[in-house]
């Protein structure tokens, strides 16, 4: 079955997610996560989406904030199409496949990647490698969005450093385009014009 998490409120307004047929993915604070969400609300790995038979599974993964359900704060709970989910400052509502209609149109869809299944057959590694410690989130293909516009980064641009950590905030090629004749070598004064440039971005 496919499904996609529509966001209406936060840091990634306007994100569809295309969830994977298989596997589980993490949203939490992290950017360890498959989805990081800049929101000092959630915990680093906040909660998980997973396929479970023919839909999907929500699961709290302890955080200190929680997870809810159409407004209910919940463990976990088999996701039902249409059912509104939020954590921190984020709203999203769950939609399957019969669902997709044309207001998507307007949403940046964005696929998103997950680990194998456990059940899936991998080559023999060559030494075995030490658990990962108990809580901790997986080294794995996650999302990353600029602190400025909100579009996504693509990964070409974090692997040839064409994006740009300015003062704690990730930025995407163009926003540093827009940044040049722009005085950043005050410290003080770095924060301010990011806050600036993120202003007059969403001006359009």
């Amino acid at each position: 079955m496919s499904a996609r998490l529509l966001i209406y409120t936060g840091k990634l307004k306007g994100k569809a997610l295309a969830l994977p047929p298989e596997g589980k993915i993490i949203l939490g604070r992290s950017v360890q996560a498959h989805i990081t969400i800049p929101d000092g609300n959630l915990s680093r790995a906040h909660c998980a989406v997973s396929a479970a038979g023919k839909g999907y599974k929500l699961e709290d993964l302890k955080s200190t904030n929680g997870t809810f359900v159409n407004g209910k704060q919940i463990e976990q709970a088999l996701l039902r199409d249409g059912d509104r989910i939020v954590i921190g400052e984020t709203e999203m509502e769950f939609r399957t496949q019969k669902r997709f209609d044309d207001s998507e149109t307007k949403m940046d869809l964005v696929p998103v990647g997950q680990p194998e299944p456990a059940q899936a057959h991998r080559p023999a590694a060559p030494a075995p490698q030490a658990a990962a410690p108990s809580g901790a989130v997986p080294r794995l293909p996650r999302v990353r969005f600029c602190d400025i516009c909100d579009i996504t980064i693509p990964k070409r641009d974090m692997d040839t450093g064409a994006s740009r950590d300015i003062a704690g905030r990730l930025l995407c090629t163009e926003c540093v385009g827009r940044l040049e004749g722009k005085n950043l070598d005050a410290a003080a004064s770095v924060d301010r014009l990011l806050d600036e440039l993120r202003a007059e971005v969403k001006r359009g």
